[in-house]
């Protein structure tokens, strides 16, 4: 029997019909189920041309015509990341406190059973060595700061965000008078402040694996995360081979 065949295109903004009639028995291949790799790319998405290809073998009525992809515009433009920074980049502190970073995470999601939303930590950029204080709220880094060079002495200069509480009068004038040179990472460039941010990653990892472990309730990660601190301050950092309570100590 004969079978016709209406394909629906595209015709200045308007959808046509174009007859097209087959003499053949062979079965009709629509156009929306064969097109090339770039039509499918785009009608799925924009997704990545292994996936595309992997697709056909999977689902019913899906040809791809061709195996290449383009450059695609779209792509090049959304998709685009921003170049790693590299590691060997930055000043390399050669004494402990010479240079300190420091950061406030949260407010976290859970409230710990002290009622602490916050933590400010800090790590000196030689010995690697870390320090974390639990905050009820970020109105409290001055008095952390101040800790902080009470236990562990004073920084010769101190890295941080731009955040607004370490551009604040109170904080600028407390180092200016104990001689803290203050410098700030970029604006949305987490890496310049690296060494800090990257810090809170592994050390909470650490905390929810331990309270995981130990089947404790979620609110307990201000214990969890004081231990995981005193824990990396004594295991070896690939920096120096050493821990970084021996080398600050």
């Amino acid at each position: 029997t004969n079978v016709t065949v209406f394909p629906l295109l595209m015709s200045k903004k308007l959808f046509a019909l174009e007859g097209n009639p087959s003499t053949t028995n062979e079965e009709p291949v629509s156009y929306y189920t064969k097109a090339s790799l770039v039509r499918w790319h785009e009608r799925l998405g924009h997704n990545n041309r292994r996936d595309v290809l992997a697709l056909q073998n999977k689902v019913d009525g899906m040809q791809v015509k061709g195996q290449s992809l383009d450059v695609c515009v779209p792509c090049e433009k959304q998709k685009a990341k921003r170049s790693a920074v590299d590691r060997r980049w930055g000043t390399r502190a050669k004494q402990p406190l010479e240079i300190v970073h420091s950061d406030v995470l949260g407010p976290l999601h859970i409230e710990s059973t002290e009622g602490y939303k916050y933590a400010m930590g800090f790590i000196d950029s030689h010995s690697r060595y870390g320090v974390v204080y639990l905050m009820h709220s970020r109105e409290e880094c001055l008095e952390k700061l101040q800790q902080f060079v009470a236990d562990i002495g004073k920084p010769n200069t101190l890295v941080t965000d731009g955040a607004k509480e370490f551009e604040s009068p109170a904080w600028s004038a407390y180092c200016r008078t104990q001689g803290i040179r203050q410098e700030w990472s970029a604006p949305y460039l987490p890496e310049d402040n690296g060494k800090i941010e990257r810090v809170w990653g592994t050390v909470m990892g650490m905390a929810r694996c331990m309270l995981e472990r130990a089947q404790a309730p979620k609110d307990f990660w201000s214990h969890a995360l004081l231990t995981a601190f005193y824990v990396k301050n004594r295991c070896l950092h690939s920096s120096h081979g050493a821990t970084p309570f021996e080398v600050m100590y």
